[in-house]
């Protein structure tokens, strides 16, 4: 299947993102990281929580030991740095690079936004949502197939489970980890063994 092989409803068109979306790009990054990506950080970024919880607890210690005023402050400000990165890195970090966003926009509002990330040897399809009312109209199917069209085989992305039977009538398959390339198995790795999150890989014909 191409992407001719698929279509908009009326009033709707793809087009890179621009400057002046980047409002509305943030709001749709915004729905789909609150609404279906935690999973996905939650996992990634499992070890935060250790961290931040050993640097509290090295606070506490230091504070009830009457340590130097300079060393709790530095224990907190380290803390503080850590949330500050989160915020930025899950939250502001996608909306920044508007430019590298496809966009589908219908009736002047947008309903949709991917973006691929192509390196050297594969690629994988990032920030993929579609508002939920614009779903069972096509609109998803068609901007899959797009951005798939603008990647570089092997082409892969992460999905939740109860998303797999969609992306498979796509012609996108769950991964075999022994038979990934080493380099996109240690990219994904931290999603091995994951019963939520799913890796899939696009079968060409």
């Amino acid at each position: 299947m191409s992407e001719s092989d698929f279509s908009l409803p009326k009033g709707c068109f793809i087009r890179p993102a621009d400057l002046e979306d980047k409002s509305d790009l943030q709001k749709l990054l915004w729905e789909f990281i609150t609404t279906e990506a935690l999973s996905f950080y939650i996992q990634k970024f499992s070890y935060v929580p250790i961290v931040l919880g050993l640097a509290l607890v090295a606070s506490g210690i230091a504070w009830m030991l009457n340590a130097d005023a300079k060393i709790v402050l530095s224990l907190v400000i380290f803390i503080l740095l850590i949330v500050a990165y989160l915020i930025w890195l899950v939250f502001v970090n996608p909306g920044l690079n508007w430019q590298n966003y496809w966009v589908i926009e219908c009736h002047f509002n947008l309903v949709a936004c991917g973006t691929v990330e192509n390196r050297h040897t594969y690629s994988n399809l990032n920030y993929l949502y579609v508002k939920p009312a614009w779903r069972e109209r096509g609109v998803d199917s068609y901007l899959v197939r797009h951005l798939i069209e603008q990647a570089t085989p092997p082409t892969y992305l992460l999905c939740q489970s109860k998303r797999a039977e969609f992306y498979a009538n796509l012609g996108f398959v769950p991964v075999v980890w022994q038979e990934l390339p080493p380099k996109v198995a240690k990219n994904f790795s931290i999603f091995r063994n994951s019963p939520s999150v799913i890796l899939m890989q696009y079968m060409t014909n």
